[in-house]
């Protein structure tokens, strides 16, 4: 009996310390996850200020109507141009 109660103190002991290393892991992965979504958002922040700012200088050459055209579609090809990319690297 003396053997099979060490064998389960041993499992139960492997059992807690990969509970540990793994709460450990998933916090670490959570504050990534979470540092990530707020870099993403100042990322299309960016790059909204950036479309905006596009459409009120072709806004100074054309219609606005125009210019919103031309700033969607510029924006929508880079976007086309970034998926491909990705796809590309994901391959």
């Amino acid at each position: 009996m003396g053997i099979l109660t060490d064998f389960i103190d041993a499992v139960t002991c492997l059992i807690q310390a990969e509970a540990r290393a793994l709460r450990s892991g998933l916090i670490r992965l959570l504050i990534a996850v979470a540092l990530a979504a707020l870099s993403l958002s100042f990322v299309l922040a960016g790059f909204v200020l950036v479309v905006w700012g596009i459409y009120l200088w072709i806004a100074t050459l054309t219609a606005p109507v125009g210019a919103a055209f031309i700033a969607g579609f510029a924006a929508l090809i880079l976007g086309g141009v970034l998926v491909l990319i990705a796809k590309r690297l994901t391959r």
